[in-house]
């Protein structure tokens, strides 16, 4: 079941998580012609191989979100379309007010703008910015760790995307 046009305004134009890396790292395309009408977008498209079959993906963070919207929303990809997190999907079903998930994606976003402040702090060159989060944290770790300087800060940058990500897998992927 999809979730209803007015209900994915309210919710998915709030949030942007699916774009942004912090729920996903790549959004697999249809095929080569979808790839194609990406890259006339001027959206980047990598192309890769998928268990044996050549595949095309947008790396996220996307390119055309404009902070939490969509900015090629009418020619956006079949995979963006079609994809509903667990939390609309809880909402469309009733499970969940709008309101509670409203509130849920606010405290998700606080908890990733948490764990971007500590990012800041600790990759001062910004070598990661274009990274999904999870990897943006794990190289930045990677890189401190390698250079001797794991502190407090890396601490709890680790601890802030532990707890990151069990809430975005709990609320917002899960099954």
């Amino acid at each position: 079941m999809s979730a209803p046009d007015s209900l994915t305004a309210a919710l998915c134009t709030e949030c942007g998580l699916c774009c942004d890396g912090s729920l996903l790292a790549e959004v697999e395309l249809s095929g080569e012609v979808e790839a194609g009408r990406m890259e006339t977008l001027d959206l980047e498209v990598e192309e890769g191989d998928d268990n044996g079959r050549d595949a095309w993906f947008l790396p996220l963070p996307c390119e055309a979100l404009c902070g939490s919207k969509c900015g090629v929303y009418e020619h956006r990809p079949q995979t963006c379309r079609t994809f509903e997190c667990r939390l609309l999907k809880d909402a469309d079903s009733g499970a969940l007010q709008l309101d509670e998930a409203l509130a849920a994606v606010a405290v998700a976003r606080s908890e990733r703008d948490a764990v971007l402040e500590l990012l800041g702090d600790l990759d001062a060159d910004g070598d990661t910015a274009g990274l999904p989060l999870a990897e943006r944290v794990s190289e930045t770790l990677l890189r401190l760790e390698e250079a001797g300087k794991r502190g407090r800060k890396a601490d709890r940058l680790r601890g802030r995307m532990e707890s990151l990500g069990a809430m975005l897998t709990d609320r917002f992927l899960g099954e």
